[in-house]
């Protein structure tokens, strides 16, 4: 694993301990359906 996508994958799982795992799974799978895999957009989503 690349060191920039292992601190993408931490920033989501910090994101699920302060939004929670099910919102969390849900922004992962809003991200994927729209066809981007970033953190950042996953967080913005969250932030939604």
């Amino acid at each position: 694993m690349n060191f920039a996508l292992g601190v993408q994958m931490v920033d989501i799982l910090t994101a699920v301990l302060s939004d929670g795992l099910t919102a969390a799974e849900a922004a992962c799978a809003e991200a994927l359906r729209d066809g981007v895999h970033s953190a950042d957009v996953i967080l913005n989503i969250l932030a939604r």
